[in-house]
């Protein structure tokens, strides 16, 4: 189970990580896949998992990327060809 305080800060920052990898708005997202809202959506979903032991990494921003892909979220080649 995770007993670990979650801060606010570093949930703010990875917030904005995710959605400069996944956030088809973002002109600059490496993996364009899904709308600002379902990436929070997302990361909210995956801090609630007791399992997860959060620390704003890579594996992090993976786990949430295969939450949107389980939503069917997938990356827009149409974005990528800007």
């Amino acid at each position: 189970m995770n007993t670990k305080t979650v801060n606010a800060a570093d949930v703010a920052e990875f917030v904005k990580y995710c959605k400069d990898f996944y956030d088809f708005r973002n002109s600059g997202a490496l993996y364009p896949m899904a709308t600002a809202h379902e990436i929070e959506t997302a990361i909210d979903w995956y801090l609630q998992n007791p399992e997860v032991d959060f620390i704003g990494d890579t594996i992090d921003r993976e786990n949430v990327r295969n939450i949107l892909e389980s939503w069917g979220c997938r990356v827009n080649t149409i974005w990528l060809d800007r």
